[in-house]
């Protein structure tokens, strides 16, 4: 388990910096498309160039994170993938754990969510919430909280949390690696 906390920063950086000329992109897209299909190809562009590409220097090993928001880009007929549209099955995955080490607070829920054992939060978007105290979130600037996919989460309970960006540390992992460290009380 490698910590990439600074590299999920950047790639947050770098669409806070692009994100104002998202919209003049899009305008020039034909009408009848789909405006986000830009943005979300530059997102899975970036994930894959910025942190994919880090990871698989570090590890000297080929690389596949879950695409961005799960989606991907809407590049390739048969992938999502940008740069190497066959790479199919997920090697690693971006694992959040809270910075103070003991739980987050999930701003969907109101409720903070308290670690055990084999928790995994994996990293899926970055967002905002447009109007403080909504229980709704924008895929917009300034990006400080982000969603994740519980894989624990229990039947017929949301599998997305939502956390602050600065309470999270992220980690690269193999699939189905499981943290031993962290704990959770309900």
């Amino acid at each position: 388990m490698i910590e990439i906390s600074n590299l999920i920063l950047i790639l947050r950086e770098f669409l806070l910096c692009n994100f104002s000329t998202f919209g003049k992109v899009e305008d020039l897209e034909e009408e009848d498309t789909d405006d986000s299909t830009f943005v979300e190809n530059y997102v899975q562009f970036l994930l894959e160039i910025i942190v994919e590409g880090w990871i698989e220097r570090k590890l000297k090993t080929r690389v596949t994170l879950p695409l961005y928001n799960l989606d991907g880009a809407f590049f390739y007929p048969n992938s999502s993938r940008i740069l190497c549209p066959e790479k199919k099955r997920i090697s690693h995955e971006i694992s959040c754990l809270p910075k103070n080490n003991e739980y987050f607070f999930d701003f969907r829920s109101q409720k903070n969510v308290f670690l055990i054992k084999n928790d995994q939060f994996l990293f899926c978007r970055f967002v905002t919430f447009s109007t403080p105290g909504l229980l709704f979130e924008t895929e917009e600037p300034p990006f400080d909280y982000i969603v994740c996919i519980d894989k624990n989460a229990k039947p017929n309970s949301s599998i997305e949390v939502i956390f602050e960006l600065k309470a999270c540390d992220f980690y690269v992992q193999k699939v189905n690696e499981r943290f031993s460290t962290s704990y959770r009380k309900e």
